[in-house]
């Protein structure tokens, strides 16, 4: 388990690659297997934004001085457009039919819109991997980030390929 908030770059690294896995079945024309990942990422991101809504943000909001950059204004909306990335590719996914003659071009579609996606989530992880964490790991007691790091949601294992 991470031992301060700036660790908590591995959990970013493990979604992202789970995107791509996502994209890999995407590519192989692996519908079923595409929509598991998406549904696995979909969880695993959600319950990671809404522990930092939740853990991160209210300490943030009272302690720090906020920059720009930092503002939990902003990181509360960037979690609000990926949530809404996800619906929407969650329903793109789902339409894609494994008959229809255009399917590789759907499926190229699908992946385009993603890497606008991808930029989005890398933005926002840099924002929080450059001001976020590092402003918390120094504002917080090794106690405090203790409990508050025992209750991130811990990516399921299973169900990963």
């Amino acid at each position: 388990m991470a031992k301060t908030f700036s660790e908590l770059e591995q959990d970013h690294r493990e979604l992202s690659e789970l995107l791509v896995q996502h994209q890999i079945a995407l590519t192989e024309l692996d519908l079923d297997r595409a929509l598991r990942l998406l549904a696995q990422f979909d969880r695993e991101i959600r319950a990671h934004a809404a522990w930092e809504d939740k853990e991160l943000l209210p300490i943030y909001e009272k302690r720090a001085e906020p920059t720009h950059v930092g503002d939990p204004a902003i990181l509360r909306a960037e979690h609000h457009k990926i949530e809404g990335h996800l619906d929407l590719f969650r329903a793109r996914v789902q339409q894609l039919d494994p008959d229809d003659p255009d399917l590789r071009r759907r499926v190229i579609a699908v992946i385009d819109d993603q890497r606008i996606f991808k930029q989005v989530l890398k933005h926002h992880a840099e924002r929080e991997e450059k001001t976020l964490y590092p402003i918390l790991d120094d504002l917080c007691t090794e106690e405090e980030r203790r409990r508050i790091l025992a209750k991130l949601p811990r990516h399921q294992e299973e169900g990963t390929e």
